[in-house]
């Protein structure tokens, strides 16, 4: 029986939301919690690629009859505190934040390529960070998408996984063999060993293809001049698998969603070449 994953999808991402704030709650010592009210999705605003997402996230939050929620969007530089210490946004009180702003870049924004122009706002969000974690750390408003994610975020853990096997169990083992492409920090290889068919160079927090170069999809000359200018401190180096294509020509890229920690989904990227080609993107959520 085929199942649309679509389906209530939107019921699914609100009780989401909810669970995790009534768990907050609880862990506040409320006995019982209700239900959030004002909802605030924090985005990087001068990004357009996103809105349609923030939209639709916005659209369900709101489209529940009489028990839909207040939302607010912003960005970081939006967050502050009232006279109770409560979290706003755009100086609404908040009680859940849906944070869509990547992790790293909440601290200072550090170049990958030698050869980047420098970022026009490289300085760490030290007040608007310290404003959300301290909340978040004394029960004042629930964090959807916490900050300790930059963990599972960050690719070198895929490194760490491969150079430091002796800290696993032998059941770990064989899953980081089974199913993490051999893996090394850039840092920890000689460039002049990685073969250009056998390899794919990515930056350690990039999550578009402009940081991932593929070596068997790209020309020597490029594949040379990538080893030169990617600062090493920054980039992981990973072992090229082939992929086998879909019916109609097109190449599947998985990820996993993890809520808690734990695996909660995946999304498949089909794209008719490498992940900085254009894509398409379908979402797939598990019951837990």
């Amino acid at each position: 029986k085929s199942i649309d994953p679509n389906v209530e999808i939107d019921e699914y991402f609100r009780q989401m939301l909810f669970a995790s704030h009534h768990a907050r709650l609880k862990r506040a010592g409320v006995a019982k919690p209700s239900d959030p009210k004002n909802i605030a999705i924090i985005y990087p605003t001068d990004m357009p690629e996103d809105l349609s997402m923030i939209a639709i996230y916005k659209k369900w939050l709101e489209s529940n009859g009489a028990g839909g929620c207040n939302v607010i969007l912003g960005s970081p530089y939006n967050l502050g505190l009232d006279d109770q210490k409560r979290v706003t946004v755009l100086s609404e009180p908040v009680d859940l934040i849906i944070r869509h702003y990547k992790t790293d870049w909440w601290g200072e924004r550090e170049l990958v390529w030698s050869n980047q122009p420098l970022f026009p706002d490289p300085d760490p969000l030290a007040m608007e960070l310290s404003t959300i974690l301290q909340a978040e750390q004394e029960a004042r408003v629930t964090v959807v998408n916490p900050f300790g994610s930059v963990i599972t975020q960050n690719k070198k853990s895929m490194a760490f996984m491969w150079e430091h096997q002796d800290l696993f169990t032998d059941q770990s083992k064989k899953w980081i063999r089974e199913y993490i492409p051999e893996t090394r920090r850039l840092t920890a290889v000689n460039p002049d060993d990685l073969k250009r068919e056998e390899w794919v160079i990515k930056s350690d927090f990039g999550c578009e293809g402009d940081t991932v170069v593929c070596g068997p999809f790209v020309r020597p000359g490029d594949w040379s001049l990538a080893l030169r200018l990617a600062l090493p401190d920054h980039w992981i180096v990973q072992r090229f698998f082939e992929v086998a294509p879909s019916t109609h020509r097109m190449l599947a890229n998985f990820g996993v969603y993890l809520i808690g920690g734990s695996a909660a989904g995946f999304y498949t990227r089909l794209s008719s070449g490498p992940t900085d080609y254009s894509s398409i993107t379908v979402p797939t959520f598990v019951a837990g």
